[in-house]
């Protein structure tokens, strides 16, 4: 026998055993099974001698026993409420997936007001009359169609709550709050059946008791010995206008004489120590609580307490080695898991299909499908690289299954794409393929080598199974869509458990896991306002000012029972840590919790207390493909070497403002000839949108091209008639997509008047007397210089080349924004001096002209650009000093500085630089 009490369970356990009850005529209840589990072996360690055990089980079970009454599962419940709910509302009803949307929320209001015992008449009617009140027109004016509708709706609650509770009761089902009711009003009958054998009952640890639970107290009290052991601290329950201690203060005064308070005084010990982190991200918390354990020797006694259950994965991976005892009660969420997510995927896919015009699977999905990490266990996964690059390189937007399984040749014509990625066949059927498949995979141990995800696999063939066992005897048809909402229900609340030994030292759990149990060290993560206390989160269609009136718990009472919860599990803890997010998303700055902030007012700046707070950064680790410079070994210098070299290669204005810009990334891009990755364009993109508007212009000038007519005002403005074609068919050659919806119609017809107003204004330049020929368009321009003997390629393609009479021509169409600043330059030296920034539109055309010069023998050239999204701008030329006609001494100084610059690029001494100020491209 034990005779230091040291927790809570242990006193109420040494009590109830110096009380001499009949173990077998004894109950004890609890607010969970793990308290109950705690508990009984509370008493086994003070037991002295051989002797029954009194009945212990959690306050649900007991009411679920005592009731004889199932409770339902949600998607259960769902379908058993369904026909009822047609009846009702009859020709009003809405369809099955419209009913999807609201009918989890209203079950939820009916639990509670049942759990509260809410006079039902009452309640409507007040609901009803409060609704029709919103709804009045103050101008007398009759309702919409709308309004009606919407009143009828709170006319039918009423109805329909009482023929599915009379179902309910005839069957002994139903939801939790309809089975408390029920205990509760039928106590007596009930335990005389159920528990004719007890004769005393305790009531052990329990805070905020719903209508029913005090109903239930008030019988045991009248009719059995009855006792309620609370556990409390003075700092709180002292306080009156403390939360933590709101509903015990309530229940010491309602039942004085069979309540025993035991208090803890914990917050009163003057060793107690409580630390507080602000740390960045999720991942940070988990981090940082790893590392605090890493730093304990013994574990015994110590919880881990997770407030968002969502950490789990990030806490359990950041866990030290040295941690091997470890007791996890909150297992493996299923919804999290590779093969829940995979599932969900095809799901979202086929429901986005049937959606759809011919039920057309959007590319975009089938490449989440088919990049899913766990596609592997279900697809064929030599294939998978190959498909998802033909999907990228097609840029269609969408496919019908048929043009899927035909396409590339029938790259895609295999079993899963057949069967599973299938819009075209019933829900009923895809669910049969697809669970036959997941559980064939389950068992290939060959298919499936991490364990955990063979768990996670078998359990998600169970979900699949209860679904379609569930949908069995709907009588409508249901669609993917609400198949895939019923899957998301019946995957609620699934977890994989983690086995471990119950006198493991470590405990991780849950908030609520916490009720009754005692730590010496506590860490807690998530410390967050939000997260702990919720505070106004939840569905009700009951609104605030009605729950009061009627006395329903809101969002007040709720954050009053996790102010106790919280309170409670530190009282005895000799270490608290507490961890919050400092983290900014995209709802704001995250907030340290308000406990955290009562606290550290009410507590840590009272006296001499320990109390420590402070803010825990990270320095955030280079990524690993970041380098500063890159060594010219033999190597880099031959591929260097070969790119200037090569006849089909050589130089370009692009590549050389890349060079300025970042010696690195044109090494990358160029002479290792590193794309950029290849994406889905759902959307225009800006460079789709530029080779467009290029290519259209290159069509409606061409007729011009090489005639040695001189263009006149009226040539100009008929291309107009033709500009809708011509983009059209330009833009349909590099966008797949739909240009007659969404952002896309606005960009096309942004292009269109791109191309008007550029016409226009052309067509104003001829009349004012600036008469040309164009000579060229889009012709790539090639040469070569020597350059210490080696040959080097050089090459360049300009939009346009109009011939004047005293010069020529050269211009680029940009359809960004530029401005004449940006053409602007001191001297040619300028365009190679890598201090100087925002020189690349300059150096482009500058490198235009001098290949036209070098290529054509042109000695008077005019260079420069028509911005296109500034129209009004006109020409921007190129300007060196106050120059704008290009001669002969500038095409040799850039010459000259040109070669210069090819010399530092095959110079081995010379790395290739990654400057600070530039940002990394995106290669695949």
């Amino acid at each position: 026998m034990r005779n230091d009490p040291r927790t809570f369970l242990d006193e109420v356990a040494h009590n109830i055993l110096r009380q001499n009850q009949k173990m077998e005529n004894t109950l004890v209840m609890l607010p969970s099974r793990r308290a109950c589990f705690f508990f009984e072996e509370a008493v086994k360690d003070q037991l002295t001698k051989i002797s029954w055990l009194p009945q212990i089980m959690s306050v649900e079970d007991f009411v679920e026993r005592l009731s004889n009454f199932r409770n339902l599962p949600t998607p259960e419940l769902i379908l058993e409420t369904y026909p009822f709910y047609r009846e009702v509302f009859g020709n009003e009803s809405e369809t099955f997936r419209d009913y999807l949307n609201w009918i989890t929320i209203m079950l939820a209001d009916f639990n509670e007001v049942d759990a509260y015992k809410i006079e039902i008449k009452k309640l409507f009617e007040y609901l009803r009359d409060e609704r029709a009140l919103k709804s009045w027109n103050i101008d007398g004016s009759e309702m919409t169609d709308f309004q009606k509708r919407y009143l009828d709706f709170w006319e039918h609650l009423e109805p329909l709550y009482k023929k599915l509770t009379a179902h309910f009761e005839k069957h002994k089902m139903g939801y939790q709050g309809f089975i408390y009711r029920q205990a509760a009003e039928h106590v007596s009958c009930m335990m005389s059946n159920r528990f004719p054998l007890i004769q005393n009952i305790h009531w052990v640890g329990f805070n905020a008791l719903n209508t029913c639970e005090e109903e239930l107290v008030d019988y045991f009290i009248e009719h059995l010995d009855c006792q309620l052991h609370f556990d409390v601290d003075p700092y709180y329950l002292e306080n009156q206008k403390h939360e933590a201690g709101r509903f015990i203060r309530n229940y010491l005064k309602r039942w004085p004489q069979q309540s025993e308070p035991y208090s803890a005084n914990g917050f009163s010990n003057p060793q107690k120590e409580i630390e507080t982190f602000g740390v960045s991200g999720k991942v940070g918390m988990a981090k940082v609580a790893g590392a605090l354990l890493g730093k304990e020797g013994k574990r015994k006694n110590t919880a881990l307490v997770l407030a968002d259950e969502n950490l789990l994965n990030p806490v359990l991976s950041s866990l030290p080695q040295s941690v091997d005892n470890i007791n996890i009660t909150l297992g493996y969420s299923l919804q999290t898991s590779l093969s829940y997510s995979f599932v969900e995927s095809v799901l979202n896919a086929l429901v986005n299909a049937k959606r759809a015009t011919n039920n057309t699977l959007f590319t975009e999905d089938l490449l989440s499908v088919y990049a899913h990490p766990a596609f592997h266990y279900f697809g064929d996964q030599s294939t998978v690289s190959e498909k998802l690059g033909k999907l990228r390189e097609s840029q269609k937007v969408a496919f019908t299954h048929t043009e899927l399984l035909q396409f590339e040749k029938g790259l895609f014509d295999e079993p899963f794409t057949k069967k599973i990625l299938n819009p075209n066949q019933s829900p009923g059927s895809w669910l049969n393929y697809a669970t036959n498949l997941l559980e064939r995979k389950a068992n290939d141990e060959n298919k499936v080598n991490d364990k955990l995800e063979q768990f996670h696999l078998e359990r998600l063939v169970e979900v699949l199974i209860r679904t379609a066992d569930y949908l069995e005897d709907l009588t409508d048809k249901i669609s993917f869509e609400e198949l895939w909402r019923f899957v998301i229900l019946s995957a609620q609340g699934e977890t994989i458990p983690i086995e471990g030994e119950k006198s493991d030292y470590l405990q991780l759990m849950g908030m609520l896991e916490t009720r009754c149990l005692d730590f010496d060290h506590l860490i807690m993560t998530s410390v967050n306002e939000g997260t702990l206390p919720a505070g106004k989160q939840g569905n009700s269609f009951i609104p605030f000012e009605v729950k009061r009136k009627f006395q329903l718990p809101t969002h007040i009472q709720k954050d009053a029972i996790f102010a106790y919860h919280f309170y409670r599990v530190l009282q005895r803890a000799k270490k608290v840590t507490l961890l919050y997010d400092t983290s900014v998303s995209d709802m704001g700055m995250n907030e340290e919790s308000r406990f955290i902030r009562q606290l550290e007012v009410e507590w840590g700046l009272e006296g001499n207390r320990k109390w420590n707070k402070q803010n825990i950064s990270f320095d955030r680790d280079p990524l690993e493909f970041q380098v500063n410079s890159i060594e010219k070994t033999d190597d880099v210098l031959g591929q260097i070497r070969d790119y200037l070299t090569s006849e089909n290669r050589g130089l370009s204005p692009s590549a050389l403002n890349k060079y300025f810009n970042s010696p690195a990334d044109f090494y990358f891009r160029h002479p290792l000839g590193i794309k950029e990755k290849n994406e889905l364009e759902k959307d225009i993109e800006v460079s789709t949108f530029g080779t467009a508007v290029h290519d259209a212009l290159e069509e409606l000038f061409d007729r011009f091209v090489d005639s040695k007519q001189l263009l006149k005002k009226d040539d100009v403005l008929a291309l107009k008639s033709e500009v809708r074609l011509a983009l059209t068919e330009k833009m349909k050659e590099s966008f797949k997509g739909d240009l007659n919806i969404g952002s896309n119609y606005l960009t096309f017809h942004a292009a269109l008047k791109m191309i008007d107003q550029f016409l226009e204004l052309q067509a104003n330049e001829l009349e004012d007397g600036d008469t040309f020929a164009i000579v060229g368009q889009e012709k790539k321009e090639r040469t070569t210089v020597f350059v210490d003997d080696v040959e080097i390629r050089l090459n360049g393609t300009a939009d346009r080349i109009d011939s004047f009479d005293t010069h020529h021509r050269i211009v680029d169409y940009k359809t960004g924004s530029v401005e004449q600043k940006d053409l602007v330059i001191g001297s040619i030296d300028d365009l190679f001096d890598f201090e100087k920034k925002g020189k690349d539109k300059a150096r482009q055309v500058m490198f235009y002209a001098w290949l036209v010069h070098k290529t054509k023998g042109y000695e008077q050239i005019e260079s420069g650009i028509y911005s296109l999204k500034k129209i009004s701008g006109g020409f921007l030329k190129l300007k060196v000093g106050r120059e704008s006609i290009l001669q002969k001494e500038h095409f040799e100084r850039f010459e000259e500085l040109l070669k210069n610059t090819i010399r530092e690029m095959l110079n081995p001494d010379k790395e290739l630089i990654q400057p600070e100020t530039s940002s990394w491209t995106l290669y695949e």
